[in-house]
């Protein structure tokens, strides 16, 4: 929802602009609908941006998220029965309801668990008044124990996908004097390989021709094509293969939901293209045109 209406919100305003220029009022509004349900599908197949999915971050905050977001989040139910007519709303209940309503939003649209990043600081700020009722010495310990967790699952989730096989890529092709190359989907090689534009990203197979007419030699079989779900190179996958390599950051769990916004897929069958591509012995297979 916070990314509904920070989208909504120059839409708003430059259509009062337009109405008060003469312009049709119906024009926004529109344009607005364009956006939610566009013309074309995009090279994934999605063909529109509502998705309801009620369980998507929530499953999402219960995998890789600390506790005390649970805490923030769910706390201040408790606070619910004390609400009397007449009454103002705590500052608890108040920051609640704009979490409650993000996370709300959200749901309707297709996921990307970035968008949570405008929810974080209201629900941690909401588990420190939680904790705050508690004593000083199980509050500390509480603390430091989801730090700790936190530290745990940035290790296991992000550095231990860190090392990159994308300089001996590049350190291949210029040893083998391969010239520009082609990339599937992905452009991970282009910071290592000189110059960097000599690397052309493509998403169907059907450009390889005339690329090959061109001076390219060969295509990267870059496994970013699962990530973001364009099924279009089944025949590369048939070529041989000249070399291949391990590339720990395309069987990312949270690069592949970070990719759900352009997937339009759910929480469980982004994950299952997940676990397809770590059965996958390489993620980088180079192939000659």
């Amino acid at each position: 929802m916070a990314r509904g209406r920070a989208a909504g919100r120059p839409y708003l305003l430059f259509g009062v602009v337009g109405v008060l220029a003469g312009l049709p009022w119906y024009l926004w509004p529109a344009i607005y609908y364009k956006v939610a349900f566009p013309d074309a599908a995009n090279a994934a197949g999605r063909a529109a941006t509502i998705r309801p999915d009620g369980l998507y971050y929530l499953r999402y905050l219960w995998d890789f998220e600390s506790g005390l977001v649970w805490l923030g989040l769910l706390g201040p139910l408790v606070a619910l029965r004390q609400l009397r007519r007449g009454k103002s709303l705590s500052l608890e209940l108040y920051l609640a309801s704009w979490g409650w309503c993000l996370l709300a939003g959200m749901s309707l649209l297709i996921k990307a668990p970035r968008g949570l990043l405008w929810g974080y600081g209201i629900w941690y700020a909401l588990a420190f008044l939680q904790l705050r009722r508690l004593p000083a010495v199980p509050m500390v310990v509480l603390v430091l124990g989801a730090v700790g967790l936190n530290l745990h699952r940035i290790q296991q989730q992000i550095y231990a996908y860190s090392p990159s096989s994308y300089p001996a890529v590049a350190a291949w092709l210029q040893a083998h004097q391969a010239g520009p190359v082609v990339s599937t989907v992905g452009l991970g090689l282009a910071p290592f390989q000189r110059p960097s534009d000599s690397v052309r990203a493509v998403v169907s197979s059907r450009a390889l021709p005339a690329l090959r007419q061109r001076g390219y030699q060969y295509v990267l079989l870059d496994s970013y094509w699962r990530v973001t779900n364009v099924a279009a190179f089944d025949t590369l996958q048939r070529q041989p293969v000249v070399a291949a390599w391990h590339e720990p950051l395309l069987t990312s769990p949270l690069l592949f939901l970070e990719h759900s916004e352009f997937t339009g897929l759910g929480y469980e069958a982004t994950l299952a293209r997940q676990q397809a591509a770590r059965r996958d012995s390489v993620q980088l297979r180079l192939i000659r045109l």
